[in-house]
């Protein structure tokens, strides 16, 4: 039964007894009333749908209630006196035609007929024209032109029936999954798991396009009505506390309306910590050697490609590095973070050599560091500078202090009902990191499920907005196959082909969207999105009318021209429409079903809008600020350098016009102490 609040049912009563009242007083009214509210809901709550109604049902009282009174005013002729006679003719009572009181003058009779059929006419109009609209693309016509097969084309409600429940998202069983639009009026929700479709979703859209409005909000929502926990990528950083619009009105965010729904909330802020953020710091995250390699090798190839050679030793650097500002004991504990790392490669490389050695023999630092510093001291300059230029990111003062701290348990997402929302900033590269963050979140997430039955208790949806942004995340491919079975849902937001294969590579890409059950697409700008698309939604036969003509003089002038109808196969969409697209429509493939040419689901549409709270709120409110002053390590003055000490070789990759090129140093004699990093490259799908 449904829980409505008091003022509601007061102001529902009050409700039914206007309108008793108008049926009774003027039932005239109360039907163009009815009509008017049937086609603003139809009309998916469009002005102009009940403006059309009562124009048209004031037009055709008027016509009907005017016009019989002209009727009456025509003069008679009177066959008595041969005269020709004006007959009287009482005034026209409009409000009679509402109320259907005192109808005996004809005129007023007629204006009543006039309203009661205008109310229905009017409505009927209203959704025609939403017809007409739609006429062109949807289930039945393809390209505006009628099927040959009934069960071909765009799919229908009956198709969708297989795989979708109907209706807003709603607390309990199937009352969640993943909107992916309105057909026909009547939301569409894929249930995740049903007829083992797994619901990874890729959305493709251009900038503009209602991507956050009209999809990452109603599924977010949609994600709380099933009780699972969230990672939620927000570019611009209005999700979780809302905007101010250029209205000066304050448009309210989401993480408020998650807490009141039992939720934890997490922010990391890349963008601005000292706005609010929670902490992470990946050398607490990594939890052995073999997560601090592939921790520096994923940042280490996220920031570009490389020589295979240096992007090893460069790795082999940063790997050592950590593991000496996660164990040495001359650091203090408020200096184990990414900043002093960073530091450590200013010092000069004989204090660093002592320190490695001092901390080894001493027994605090593993092995594996120092077999790691061994393998990369040989080209410590060359190594050094690779490393400073593609992690430089984490020098700035508050990235820095949102990785000198660690109060994140990511493991919170499967064990509490918890949204994690990680906000990006609009310039500057943060791949490094943040392919970091997401490798070690998805390798938690996964260890935690194969350790409780291969399912995690709380499953884990992930909405990935301006998805390219995030950097090239390591075994993508293989994650969005394997985790299908793990309760781990990927919807990944895009704008086009072209950014996913620069940076997976295309056939990495075409790997991975092979394995997204849903791909959907809203107006797009470029040909090979569009192309894409069109091969796969697929063709139809359609009946097509062309007509035939003599245009010889002068049969062109009286000759009726002559249409035939034959069958022709048309694409459903062709590469150019997908560029003309209105806003909030969309298409959707899905499997084992037909395409579906859908409205989106505006997030005004839902009731969970009105939910919110208008009161304004910033991101201190959900995460604290955090300090910009991050304590580092004293760099130590150089020694000098001793006597017969050979010089290091320089860096060269490629020799100069004229000048012969120096040949790489042995590879194997650098990293002959980790062979297991042979599989640099293969951890990136390459």
């Amino acid at each position: 039964m449904v829980n409505l609040k008091k003022d509601r049912i007061v102001m529902y009563s009050l409700l039914a007894v206007v309108f008793l009242a108008l049926v009774f007083i003027a039932h005239g009214l109360a039907l163009m009333f009815i009509c008017m509210g049937a086609a603003w809901w139809v009309r998916e709550k469009k002005l102009q749908a009940p403006v059309i109604v009562v124009v048209i049902t004031i037009g055709m009282g008027l016509l009907g209630g005017y016009g019989m009174n002209l009727i009456q005013k025509i003069p008679r002729f009177d066959e008595g006196s041969g005269n020709w006679l004006k007959p009287e003719v009482q005034d026209v009572s409009v409000r009679s035609w509402f109320t259907a009181r005192d109808l005996r003058n004809p005129a007023d009779r007629a204006g009543h007929t006039g309203v009661l059929l205008g109310s229905l006419l009017g409505f009927a109009v209203a959704v025609g024209m939403m017809r007409r609209r739609r006429r062109m693309h949807g289930p039945g016509v393809v390209q505006g032109r009628p099927l040959v097969k009934k069960d071909s084309g765009w799919a229908d409600e009956k198709e969708a029936a297989k795989l979708c429940e109907f209706g807003p998202p709603k607390p309990g069983k199937y009352g969640g999954g993943v909107i992916i639009g309105k057909l026909n009026g009547r939301i569409l929700r894929v249930i995740i798991g049903r007829m083992a479709i797994a619901a990874h979703t890729a959305i493709f859209g251009a900038t503009g396009a209602g991507k956050t409005f009209g999809w990452v909000l109603p599924n977010i929502i949609a994600a709380a009505h099933d009780g699972w926990s969230m990672v939620i990528s927000d570019p611009k950083g209005e999700l979780v506390a809302g905007k101010w619009n250029g209205k000066g009105e304050y448009e309210p965010g989401i993480a408020d309306w998650l807490k009141t729904q039992g939720y934890n909330v997490i922010v990391l802020n890349f963008k601005d910590p000292g706005q609010g953020s929670h902490r992470w710091n990946p050398l607490f995250e990594a939890r052995d050697e073999g997560e601090f390699r592939q921790v520096c090798e994923a940042m280490i190839l996220s920031a570009g490609k490389e020589n295979p050679f240096f992007a090893g030793g460069e790795s082999n650097l940063f790997t050592a590095l950590m593991g000496l500002t996660r164990y040495g004991s001359f650091l203090e504990e408020e200096m184990r973070h990414m900043r002093t790392v960073l530091t450590l490669l200013s010092w000069p490389v004989e204090k660093l050599d002592e320190a490695f050695e001092k901390e080894f023999r001493s027994g605090r630092l593993p092995v594996y560091y120092y077999e790691k510093w061994r393998g990369a001291v040989g080209m410590f300059n060359n190594f050094a500078t690779g490393v400073q230029n593609k992690v430089a990111v984490m020098t700035d003062g508050p990235l820095a202090a949102l990785t000198a701290g660690h109060d994140v348990n990511l493991l919170d997402l499967a064990t509490k009902k918890t949204a994690l929302f990680c906000i990006l900033p609009t310039i500057g590269d943060l791949r490094p990191l943040l392919t970091a963050f997401y490798f070690l979140l998805f390798k938690r997430l996964v260890e935690y499920a194969e350790a409780n039955n291969n399912r995690l208790p709380i499953p884990v949806r992930f909405i990935l907005d301006e998805f390219a942004n995030i950097g090239r995340i390591p075994n993508f491919n293989n994650r969005i196959s394997f985790d299908r079975g793990l309760g781990i849902c990927y919807n990944y937001i895009v704008q086009s082909r072209t950014q996913l294969n620069s940076l997976y590579g295309a056939d990495v890409a075409e790997t991975f969207l092979g394995n997204t059950d849903i791909r959907m697409a809203l107006r797009v700008n470029d040909d090979k999105t569009a192309g894409y698309f069109t091969r796969q939604l697929g063709s139809a036969d359609v009946w097509d009318v062309s007509q035939r003509k003599d245009v010889t003089w002068p049969w062109k002038r009286v000759e009726i021209p002559k249409k035939t109808e034959s069958k022709k196969k048309m694409d459903l969409l062709f590469p150019w429409q997908f560029y003309e697209m209105e806003f909030f429509t969309s298409v959707v493939r899905i499997p084992t079903c037909r395409p579906f040419y859908l409205d989106t689901v505006a997030f005004s549409d839902l009731k969970e809008f009105k939910e919110l709270s208008r009161e304004p709120k910033t991101i201190a409110d959900f995460a604290p600020a955090v300090p910009k002053q991050v304590p580092t390590p004293p760099i130590p003055s150089p020694v000098e350098e001793a006597e017969g000490i050979e010089e290091l070789p320089k860096r060269k990759r490629k020799g100069s016009k004229g000048n012969p090129v120096e040949p790489l140093p042995d590879v194997a004699g650098i990293l002959e102490a980790d062979p297991g990093d042979n599989d640099i490259m293969r951890m990136f799908g390459s």
